[in-house]
Formats: structure tokens, C-alpha cells, sequence
């Protein structure tokens, strides 16, 4: 004789535990990922700076070809480029070094750095010259880590910045 064995009904789910373990892993894959977001927003716009720069030299240096200066308005140039949202440029007299006409400044004021680019020989800095380069206080890590990940670091003996020629 066959005994009869009572159907269990059996409902499939999740225990609490499992599902504590799945929270705990999207908490650290996001603890993980957000930074790296983060760091991936910064270079996008130190990229889009630089694109910005390049662009606005070489308009600047037609127009010194066509008229012997470099100028100081944006509108003299012959380029129809926008500066990128979230960052400021402008090109202005070069205030701080006196060596040269202008200088294009590109800074990002939430991460507080400034891409510049230099026109003619400093013979203050030659390791500079003619170069587009990144500076940084040195109180703000997370700007340098940003020029660094973009270029090499140039000590020109500043106890207040660093300064990064980029690639």
C-alpha cells in the first residue's frame, strides 16, 4: 500500500537576509561609482576647456598674422565658438607676467582650476612657453588630482599653485 504523503504548498521568495545582501552590494557598487562619475564630469569639461583654448589660439594666431597684435575681444576673432556651460573663458591681458599680450583662461569655478594658454616665450618660465597648461592651488587636492590626470606636473617654484603642462 501506498501511503499518501500531504502535498506541501511551497511559496518561492525572499528571505530578509537576501535581501539585505543585495542592498549592501548596490550600496558599494554605488559608493564605488559615483566618485568615478564625478571624476569622468570634471575631465569632460577640462576637455572641452582645452578643445575651447586650442580653438581660441589658433584664432589668435590669424589674427596676429593678419594684424601684427594679438587682440583682446573675442569678437575680433574669426571663430564662432562658445565657452562651455559651467566654465568661464575669456582672453585677457596678461596681468600677472607681463610677457605676453594676452592669455586665454579657462577655469571651472566648482573645482577651481584654470586652464591657460600662453602665446609667446616667457623667459621667466621657459617650461611654459607656448604651452597650454592647468593650474591649481595646492589647498585643493581634487583640482590637482584633475590636472594631473590630464598632464605632467612643471615646478616652476610656486608655493602657492601647481602647474601642469597638458597633453
Amino acid at each position: 500500500m501506498k501511503s499518501n504523503k500531504s502535498k506541501i504548498s511551497c511559496k518561492r521568495g525572499f528571505t530578509l537576509i537576501e535581501l539585505l545582501v543585495v542592498v549592501l552590494i548596490i550600496g558599494i557598487l554605488a559608493a564605488v561609482a559615483v566618485p568615478q562619475y564625478k571624476k569622468a564630469v570634471i575631465k569632460s569639461r577640462m576637455t572641452q576647456g582645452i578643445v575651447f583654448a586650442k580653438a581660441i589660439h589658433d584664432a589668435q594666431e590669424a589674427y596676429y598674422l593678419a594684424n601684427g597684435k594679438y587682440t583682446e575681444e573675442m569678437d575680433e576673432l574669426d571663430v564662432s565658438i562658445e565657452c562651455p556651460s559651467n566654465l568661464i573663458c575669456h582672453i585677457m591681458p596678461d596681468s600677472i607676467y607681463h610677457v605676453m599680450p594676452v592669455r586665454i583662461q579657462i577655469t571651472d569655478t566648482s573645482n577651481q582650476w584654470t586652464i591657460n594658454y600662453s602665446f609667446l616665450h616667457r623667459e621667466d618660465v621657459p617650461e611654459l612657453a607656448d604651452k597650454l597648461y592647468c593650474v591649481s592651488s595646492n589647498e585643493n587636492t581634487q583640482a590637482q588630482q584633475t590636472c594631473a590626470s590630464m598632464g605632467k606636473e612643471v615646478d616652476i617654484g610656486s608655493e602657492s599653485y601647481k602647474y601642469y603642462v597638458l597633453n
